[in-house]
């Protein structure tokens, strides 16, 4: 049976654009080069703590892809023992929100997005995913049953699994709904297989309903 465990709506404010000019996608290393840079300088007064990771040699920077919208970028950045996802303005002066923990924060990024279709509907609900899944516990994003990373000896919870889920984990169709659109997208957090049926405005702001659909998996360990 499936257990409804949290409901987070985000009609409020975020950030947008991702990749590099209207609403394309940059991702040579000069482009991320440029987008670090650009996050030192948005933090370097609001929030040191965010702008020395951006600076750090160890700080593994992937920019997620918003091709949505031009006048942001969002940009996850690892480290050894942290990962902040944020988003940064492209022009004029540097500013930057924090939405790691904050799905509150998506509108500012689609302060300017209209969601007309289908395949603009899937971009958001992508980059929603990708920007403001937690950042303990180990969480992942999942395309396919595939990529859980199950011991050979939990063969049979695997099949299993794949009778269940796995056509509703690979699922990306999108569904119009009153005021926008629906679709879903499917998760681990902490052992546990979560699926996210996320509904996209038509002004870009996602509410995601998450519900536990499998607890306490054979999985490694979050650390």
């Amino acid at each position: 049976m499936a257990l409804v465990v949290s409901r987070r709506v985000a009609a409020l404010v975020v950030a947008g654009g991702l990749l590099a000019g209207c609403g394309g996608q940059d991702t040579s290393t000069e482009g991320t080069q440029m987008m670090q840079e650009r996050t030192v300088e948005a933090f370097e007064s609001s929030d040191p703590s965010v702008a020395s990771l951006a600076r750090s040699d160890e700080t593994r920077p992937r920019p997620i892809a918003t091709p949505f919208t031009d006048r942001w970028f969002v940009i996850q950045l690892e480290a050894r023992h942290r990962l902040q996802v944020v988003a940064v303005t492209r022009e004029g002066e540097p500013r930057g929100v924090v939405l790691s923990g904050h799905p509150e924060r998506w509108a500012e990024v689609v302060e300017d997005v209209t969601v007309s279709d289908e395949e603009t509907a899937a971009q958001v609900a992508d980059a929603y995913s990708a920007a403001l899944r937690p950042t303990t516990g180990g969480a992942r994003l999942l395309d396919s049953l595939d990529d859980l990373d199950l011991p050979s000896g939990a063969a049979d919870q695997a099949q299993e699994l794949e009778r269940e889920h796995g056509a509703d984990v690979s699922d990306r169709s999108v569904t119009a709904v009153d005021g926008g659109w629906r679709t879903q997208r499917w998760s681990t957090e902490d052992r546990d297989l979560v699926r996210h049926v996320l509904t996209v405005a038509t002004d870009g702001t996602v509410e995601d309903e998450r519900t536990v659909v499998e607890q306490d998996l054979p999985l490694p360990i979050p650390l």
